[in-house]
């Protein structure tokens, strides 16, 4: 089933005047449920005012976008904007700069008082939510700027889940974060992403995160969608990255010049351990 439906859009910032500067041009894309989705393109190909799009931040000037029974075009009320909203949440970059409550389970119960739930239902979602990053319940009466930078960032992040979205989107999740951090919450969200059936949307300039996690990969250009597939579909052909200003994944790119010294490949690599273990068993082929 199509969760989500760009059908034909445009977006222009400004409109009308001096400052006048299209983004988005004729978006027709479609992410079905429960997948995960990863938007890559370089800076200003359109991945921030697609996203924004999504959430209801923003309306297309053209076009519209679908999400569930919601469609939301140019004419849409704030209303049908609010209805979206609560549909989807996002966690922007660096989201622990937006926390502000005086302990951990205020700040993350926040969301859900706002979408009219009462103080008990609140704080059960946020316990829920703690639960889901692995944050232990010890932490609920803490101060959340008395935590580590990786247990502040699992504090927002639970923040935005505790108001059950249906669709997860991040903006570059990882940034700031050591290498273990990264991958510590990039598992978490792929985790998430399966017990919690959410529809993921991933905007990354990490091409390995796009490799590994997103069962969809959509490369966006000049405001435009130019490809869409699979992550063996888009990272197979380096010539073709480059001329859209993209980076080759670290383990594609290896996999690559394995191939200039015998080494073959199928189905291609895509991650760290499918690469390990064609090259054993290559190599203990090649032994025996």
């Amino acid at each position: 089933m199509a969760e989500i439906e760009f059908n034909q859009v445009g977006f222009v910032y400004q409109p009308g005047t001096p400052f006048e500067a299209t983004a988005l041009t004729d978006i027709n894309l479609t992410i079905e449920s429960n997948t995960y989705t990863a938007i890559v393109g370089h800076t200003g190909s359109g991945k921030s005012t697609l996203i924004q799009l999504l959430d209801g931040l923003l309306k297309p000037t053209s076009g519209s976008v679908t999400v569930g029974k919601i469609t939301v075009g140019h004419d849409s009320s704030n209303q049908q904007l609010a209805k979206l909203r609560q549909h989807v949440g996002i966690v922007f970059q660096f989201p622990e700069s937006q926390l502000f409550e005086e302990t951990v389970l205020k700040d993350i119960a926040f969301g859900p008082k706002n979408l009219g739930k009462t103080n008990e239902e609140a704080e059960q979602l946020a316990n829920q939510a703690m639960r889901l990053v692995g944050l232990d319940a010890s932490l609920a009466s803490h101060s959340p700027f008395e935590l580590s930078g990786g247990q502040m960032r699992r504090v927002a992040i639970a923040g935005v889940l505790a108001m059950q979205p249906q669709i997860l989107i991040l903006d570059e999740p990882t940034a700031g974060l050591d290498p273990r951090g990264q991958r510590e919450i990039m598992e978490l969200f792929a985790q998430l992403q399966q017990q919690q059936q959410l529809t993921v949307i991933l905007v990354t300039h990490q091409m390995e995160d796009a490799a590994k996690y997103a069962d969809q990969v959509v490369v966006m250009n000049h405001g435009a969608v130019v490809k869409t597939g699979a992550p063996r579909e888009i990272f197979i052909e380096p010539k073709w990255l480059q001329a859209n200003h993209l980076m080759v994944p670290k383990t594609t790119a290896f996999a690559q010049a394995l191939q200039h010294h015998g080494f073959k490949f199928d189905p291609f690599p895509m991650t760290v351990a499918e690469l390990t273990a064609q090259v054993s068993q290559q190599l203990e082929s090649g032994a025996q």
